[in-house]
C-alpha cells in the first residue's frame, strides 16, 4: 500500500507541473512582451496611455507629457518608412514600427523630468525624428 500511495503522490506531483507550465506565458499574446525594453506586468494595464505617430521625419506630437510612474507608450508608423522610438537615457526600450500602420507598445517607468524620445534609424534623427516628453 505505501508504494501505491506513494505512486498516486508522484503522478499527482507531475500533473499538476504539467497543468501549470502549460498555463505559464509562452504562447499567443502579443509578442512586443518579448523584446528588451518591453514590460508585461499588471501595473501596465492600468498605465496611462501616451500615443506617439512616426512619419517621414516627425514625431508628433513633438512635445508630449505624461504623469510620473508608469507610462504605457503606443508607437505607431503613419508613414511608409521603418521608425524606431528611443528614449535616451531609459537603457533597453526600443519600439520598432517596420511598416506603415504598424504598432508598437511597452510600459516604462519614468520619474519626472524631460526625455528626448527620437529614431535611431540612420539619418532620421537628424532629419527631425526627436520630441521632448516632459514627466511630471
Amino acid at each position: 500500500m505505501i508504494t501505491t500511495k506513494r505512486a498516486t503522490i508522484a503522478s499527482l506531483g507531475i500533473a499538476a507541473g504539467l497543468v501549470l507550465g502549460a498555463c505559464g506565458g509562452g504562447g499567443g499574446g502579443d509578442s512586443a512582451d518579448a523584446k528588451p525594453g518591453h514590460v508585461a506586468d499588471p501595473a501596465a494595464a492600468a498605465a496611462p496611455t501616451l500615443a506617439i505617430e512616426a512619419h517621414e521625419f516627425g514625431l508628433a506630437p513633438a512635445d508630449p507629457h505624461a504623469a510620473p510612474g508608469d507610462v504605457a507608450i503606443r508607437y505607431k508608423n503613419t508613414g511608409a518608412i521603418e521608425h524606431t522610438l528611443l528614449i535616451d537615457g531609459v537603457a533597453g526600450f526600443k519600439l520598432d514600427v517596420v511598416h506603415g500602420g504598424d504598432v508598437d507598445s511597452a510600459t516604462v517607468k519614468l520619474a519626472p523630468g524631460t526625455y528626448t524620445l527620437y529614431c535611431d534609424i540612420p539619418g532620421h534623427r537628424a532629419a527631425g525624428m526627436e520630441a521632448h516628453l516632459t514627466v511630471g
